[in-house]
């Protein structure tokens, strides 16, 4: 069962960590993970050769977005843009 506080932490655990005073995904990858508790966000970029880029206010919004289709339970959906190149595919998955 997912836990909005391992939601909310792994939300800001993508990229290594965008919490705080960071501001956007660094490293470029072209996926990447943020998990604490019950909760995985596994995120990837769609085009091929495409990292992601996304900044934290982004990212956010479209984590809120996809909480107002499915306002409980896991979730896959898509931020559009955020890539160098096009959108990134995310899921919220209980671990």
């Amino acid at each position: 069962m997912l836990t909005q506080i391992s939601e909310n932490v792994a939300q800001l655990g993508i990229c290594g960590g965008i919490a705080g005073a960071i501001t956007k995904c660094g490293g470029a990858p072209t996926s990447t993970t943020g998990s604490s508790g019950t909760a995985l966000f596994a995120l990837n970029a769609v085009d091929s050769g495409a990292t992601i880029n996304v900044s934290k206010g982004r990212w956010e919004g479209c984590v809120r977005a996809a909480r107002a289709v499915c306002p409980s339970g896991t979730f896959s959906s898509t931020c559009v843009g955020g890539a160098s190149t096009g959108n990134v595919a995310f899921t919220l998955s209980a671990q």
